[in-house]
C-alpha cells in the first residue's frame, strides 16, 4: 500500500471519530507537506465495506517521547506536524498525566474486533508492569469483556527503530505461541503490540521444584524448530555487509559468524555491533574460546536469549516466556547458561541443568550435569554483563581466559567443589593473576602514553583543598603521593544498599563514573568511599591491584557514631594505607602505580539512602511487613519525620525488592 493509502485510512479514523470541524482544526494545524498528502490520500476511492478496518492508533516517537498518531501519517517528523490538543505518552511519566487515558484509548481502539466492542473506556484499568529495558507494558483490563485482560507492549525507540527488530519478534511470537509457550498476539502496531494478560506471577527460583519446572520449560522451548530464524539471519547479513562493505570484502561480515555464536544476541539490538571498532569487532566475530563443549550445548535450536524470572509467568501447572525482543537461533547453551545465572544455588543450578538434560533426552548422571555446568559458566561470560559483552571485549584478553577456562576443563574437580563462580574461581589461579596483571598493566600504559600532562602538584604539609559536604574545589595537577581524610557516620542499613559501587562516596575527583566502555570516566580519576556494602575503600582508575591484607570488612563502624577515615596513597612504593580512628585497616599493592590526576575538580558528599533488608523483608507475612521509617536527628528538619511505604508507578513494590518510602509531613 502506497503513502497516498495510508494517509487515506489516517483520515478515515478522523472522519469515524470526530466531527468535520474538528478534522478541519486538526487538517488547519499540519504542516504543508502534510495537508497535501491528506489531499492525495482524500481523491483516492475510499475502501469498501468489505475492506479491512483501518490500523489502530500507533504510539509513535517524536522528539523523545510517545505521541498518538494518525495511521498512514506516522513518519512524519515531529518538527513537521504534531497533532494539537494530543495528550503526549512519555515513558515512565507524563507531564498531563493522562497517560492511562491515552493507553485505555488506543487499546479500547485496537480490540474493537476482538472481543472489547463497545467497551467503556472509563471503566478501564491500566497498570505500569515494565521491567528496565527500556520498553514499556502496561496490564490492561476491562468488565464484562473477553479477555478480561490484555497486555500492551510499547517497543523503546532503538528496537521501533530497527526494521528488522519487531517483524522478527512477531515470526518468532508466531511460531513459538503455537506451541503454547508464549502469550499469543491479538493485534499490533508500528512500535507496539497486544496480546492477552496471562499468568498468575513469576516463578521463585529458590525452590528445587521450580528448578525442575523451568528445566523442564527451557527444553519444550528449544524442541521448537528453528529454520523460522533461517530468512531473519540472512537479512541481517545482508545489512551489515551493505554498511560495512570493507569488513565483508575483509573476511569480516556476519556470513563469517557460525549458526551457534555469542554474536547473535547482540545482533538484534542494530548499534551494538556498529558502533565497535572494527578491529575488536572482526575479533569478536571469530572467537570461539567461549564455544561449549557437551553435544546438548552445540545444538542450534530457537533461544529465548534473555529468559530470567522476570520473563517468565505461571500458567497452572505450565510455564509461558514473555519478551522475544532477543529470541534468535543459537547455540542452547547461550539460553541454558542465561537461566543457570538466575539460580541462587549450585544444587538448585545443578537440579535446573538435570531436568533441562532429561527433558531434552540426553543422560543426565553426574559428569554429564558436570560437563555442561562448566559449558554455561564460561558462556556466561558473553552475556550483557559478562566480561566479553561487545562494550567490553577486549581482544588481548582472550588468551589470558582462554588458558585459564582450558585448565578448568582439563581438571575441573578443583573449581566445582569450590562454590566460586567461573570468574572469581580462575581470579585465585597464580597464572591467571600474573597474566591478567600484565595484560591490564600494558593497556593502561598505552591509555596513559596518549594523556596530556598536567601540572605536579609539590609535597606541603597543609591541605590543597578542604571540602564540606557536596563541596568542591576546582584543581589542575598530578600527585604522585597523598592523603586524604574525611569524617564519616554510617549506620547499620547501609549494609543493605542495593548497589555494590560506592554506595557512600566520601570524595571523588572529576570524570569518575560509569560508562559503557567500562572505563570509569577520566583515567587517573579516584574515589574514597563505602564500598561493597561493607568497607571502606580507595580506587585510583588505572592502578591493577596485586595484593590486599588486613581486615575483611569494616562493619563495626556502622554504629551510628562519627569516624574518621583516611587514606594514605604512594606511586613509588606502589601501595595504599587505609586507617580508621588512626589504625591501619588494610594495606593494597599495585603491580604498577601511577598519579592521581585531577583535570578538573574534586567534590566530596554522597547519598544517604535508607536501604531495607529485603531477605527476611520478603519472608514476612503480609500483615507484618515493614512499612513505616522514622528517621529524626537529622541537621536539616525536611528530612526527619515518619515514612511510609507508597507504592510505586512504574513497580509493584510493595513486594519487589524495590520498596519506595514517602514522608508522612
Amino acid at each position: 500500500m502506497g503513502a497516498g493509502a495510508g494517509a487515506q485510512r489516517g483520515v478515515e479514523v478522523l472522519l469515524q471519530e470526530a466531527s468535520h470541524r474538528e478534522v478541519n482544526a486538526v487538517i488547519a494545524g499540519m504542516s504543508e507537506s502534510a495537508r497535501n498528502r491528506v489531499a492525495a490520500a482524500l481523491a483516492e476511492p475510499y475502501p469498501t465495506s468489505t475492506s479491512p478496518p483501518p490500523p489502530p492508533l500507533m504510539l509513535r516517537a517524536i522528539s523523545g517521547e510517545k505521541h498518538v498518531a494518525l495511521p498512514g501519517l506516522d513518519d512524519v517528523k515531529g518538527d513537521e506536524w504534531i497533532p494539537p490538543d494530543m495528550p503526549d505518552l512519555v515513558r515512565g511519566y507524563t507531564k498531563h498525566d493522562r497517560k492511562e487515558d491515552l493507553v485505555a484509548e488506543l487499546v479500547a481502539h485496537a480490540m474493537k474486533s476482538k472481543g472489547w466492542h463497545g467497551v467503556d473506556v472509563s471503566t478501564i484499568q491500566v497498570k505500569d508492569t515494565s521491567g528496565y529495558g527500556g520498553s514499556k507494558t502496561y496490564k490492561v483490563t476491562a468488565d464484562g469483556v473477553k479477555p478480561a485482560a490484555v497486555a500492551l507492549h510499547s517497543r523503546s525507540e532503538e528496537v521501533a527503530d530497527d526494521e528488522l527488530s519487531d517483524p522478527r519478534m512477531e515470526a518468532a511470537s508466531h511460531v513459538l505461541s503455537k506451541h503454547r509457550l508464549v502469550p499469543a498476539r491479538i493485534v499490533y502496531g508500528g512500535d507496539w503490540f497486544i496480546d492477552e494478560w496471562e499468568g498468575t506471577g513469576q516463578p521463585d527460583l529458590s525452590s528445587e521444584e521450580a528448578a525442575k519446572q523451568v528445566g523442564s520449560f527451557l527444553a519444550k522451548f528449544h524442541a521448537v524448530p528453528h529454520d523460522w530464524y533461517n530468512s531473519w539471519r540472512q537479512r541481517l547479513v545482508e545489512r551489515f555487509a551493505l554498511k560495512f562493505p570493507d569488513a565483508q570484502e575483509t573476511g569480516n561480515g556476519l556470513d563469517s559468524v557460525p549458526l551457534g555464536s555469542h554474536v547473535w544476541f547482540y545482533t538484534c539490538r542494530r548499534e551494538w555491533l556498529d558502533k565497535m571498532e572494527p578491529e575488536k569487532r572482526a575479533s569478536f566475530f571469530k572467537t570461539d574460546i567461549f564455544a561449549p563443549q557437551t553435544a546438548v550445548g552445540q545444538r542450534i535450536v530457537t533461544t529465548h536469549g534473555d529468559l530470567h524470572p522476570g520473563n517468565m509467568i505461571l500458567c497452572g501447572n505450565d510455564i509461558k516466556a514473555i519478551d522475544l525482543e532477543f529470541t534468535t537461533a543459537n547455540w542452547a547453551i547461550y539460553d541454558i547458561g542465561y537461566t543457570l545465572n538466575c539460580f541462587p544455588t549450585d544444587d538448585l543450578k545443578r537440579t535446573f541443568l538435570e531436568s533441562y538434560l532429561l527433558a531434552s533426552g540426553y543422560p543426565a548422571e553426574a559428569h554429564d550435569v558436570d560437563t555442561l555446568f562448566i559449558d554455561a559458566q564460561i558462556n556466561r561470560e558473553t552475556y550483557h554483563f559478562g566480561m566479553f559483552a561487545v562494550w567490553r571485549f577486549d581482544p588481548d584478553e582472550l588468551p589470558t581466559y582462554k588458558n585459564a577456562y582450558d585448565g578448568v576443563r582439563a581438571d575441573p574437580q578443583p573449581y566445582l567443589q569450590s562454590g566460586k563462580s567461573m570468574l572469581d574461581w580462575i581470579q585465585t589461579i597464580p597464572e591467571f593473576k600474573a597474566a591478567k596483571a600484565k595484560t591490564d598493566t600494558a593497556k593502561h600504559d598505552r591509555t596513559w602514553s596518549a594523556l596530556a600532562p598536567l601540572m605536579v602538584a609539590e609535597p606541603k604539609e597543609e591541605p590543597i583543598a578542604t571540602l564540606g559536604w557536596h563541596g568542591s574545589e576546582a584543581l589542575s595537577c598530578e600527585l604522585s603521593q597523598f592523603s586524604c581524610a574525611c569524617w564519616v557516620y554510617l549506620h547499620q542499613h547501609q549494609r543493605y544498599h542495593s548497589q555494590r559501587g560506592a554506595e557512600a562516596m566520601c570524595i571523588a575527583s572529576t570524570g569518575y563514573h560509569y560508562t559503557p566502555d567500562n572505563t570509569n570516566g577520566r583515567p587517573g580519576n579516584m574515589w574514597f568511599g563505602w564500598c561493597e556494602r561493607k568497607k571502606f575503600d580507595f580506587n585510583l582508575h588505572g592502578q591493577v591491584k596485586e595484593l590486599e591484607t588486613g581486615a575483611d570488612d569494616d562493619l563495626e563502624f556502622l554504629d551510628s557514631q562519627w569516624h574518621h577515615v583516611a587514606v594514605v596513597y604512594n606511586a613509588a612504593e606502589k601501595q595504599h594505607i587505609l586507617y580508621v580512628d588512626g589504625t591501619s585497616r588494610r594495606t593494597v599493592s599495585y603491580c604498577s602505580a601511577r598519579s592521581l590526576r585531577i583535570p578538573g575538580i574534586v567534590a566530596a558528599g554522597g547519598s544517604p539512602s535508607l536501604r531495607i533488608p529485603m531477605a527476611p523483608y520478603k519472608t514476612r507475612s503480609a500483615g507484618d511487613k515493614l512499612l513505616v521509617v522514622k528517621v529524626e536527628g537529622h541537621q536539616n528538619d525536611e528530612y526527619n519525620g515518619v515514612y511510609t511505604q507508597v507504592e510505586d508507578a512504574t513497580c509493584d513494590s510493595l513486594h519487589c525488592d524495590m520498596p519506595f518510602f514517602k514522608n508522612d509531613k
